[in-house]
């Protein structure tokens, strides 16, 4: 009776789309965080370069004494 129990199960769990295993959970979830891996591809490309440019204008900002400040 255990074998008749177990092979219902197997072959209803194959069927079943919504009962998934954890290989394809995982594999979902790589695509996915592949997916927005390259996504960000672009922006990873400037953010070097966007960083060096904001801490040059608030170095040359700060020496220059344009009387801006943040705390005024």
């Amino acid at each position: 009776m255990s074998g008749l129990y177990t092979q219902n199960f197997s072959s209803a769990r194959a069927l079943s789309p919504h009962i998934r295993t954890a290989p394809d959970v995982e594999s979902q979830y790589l695509t996915e965080l592949l997916a927005e891996y390259q996504k960000l591809v672009p922006f990873m490309q400037v953010l070097p370069v966007c960083s060096r440019l904001l801490n040059q204008g608030s170095v040359s900002t700060m020496n220059s004494g344009s009387g801006f400040s943040a705390f005024s």
